[in-house]
């Protein structure tokens, strides 16, 4: 299986949309609550040592008061690439269905006999929910979306069954 190049474009666009700098680096709204989550090395040194995990909140993070403005301009930044991909596919004749911030796009009139390149997969892990919590733990941890996760995880797994180099 060959691996195709990556559009550096898309990832572009990807980063200007969900991604926001700050001191401490570019970070997904996401990304930011989870590092503001984590305890502080004061809060080990003052003592309060039960039930502290490493790693630590990074220092900037402590007194960082530009958050909610940065996250809410990636909020709406998001947004609105989703109401101008709805409206540039309702242009096209398509309907345009989003769930959970994940675009799914069905054409109108289009046979579903040819779907070489399909992007978006559902997934039902009613059959092994605990392996969706494994994933939701480790994408917590690793600071991944949960899709983003899945597939390294996939990625990982090919590379170790020696499909992908």
């Amino acid at each position: 299986m060959k691996v195709k190049p990556v559009n550096i474009d898309i990832l572009d666009l990807w980063f200007e949309i969900n991604t926001f700098q700050c001191s401490y680096g570019r970070l997904t709204p996401e990304m930011c609550e989870k590092l503001r989550q984590r305890p502080s090395i004061k809060e080990y040194v003052s003592g309060n040592r039960k039930n502290l995990k490493v790693p630590f909140k990074p220092a900037c993070c402590e007194k960082c008061n530009e958050w909610k403005k940065l996250a809410e301009e990636v909020y709406k930044k998001r947004k609105e690439f989703l109401k101008k991909q709805i409206i540039q596919n309702q242009q096209k004749g398509g309907v345009r269905m989003v769930e959970k911030g994940i675009e799914k796009g069905i054409e109108k009139g289009k046979s579903d006999k040819k779907k070489e390149n399909i992007q978006v997969v559902s997934v039902d892990f009613a059959p092994a929910p605990e392996l969706l919590e494994i994933l939701k733990k480790k994408a917590e941890e690793e600071l991944r979306p949960l899709n983003y996760q899945i597939l390294w995880e996939i990625k990982k797994s090919l590379k170790n069954d020696g499909v992908l180099q």
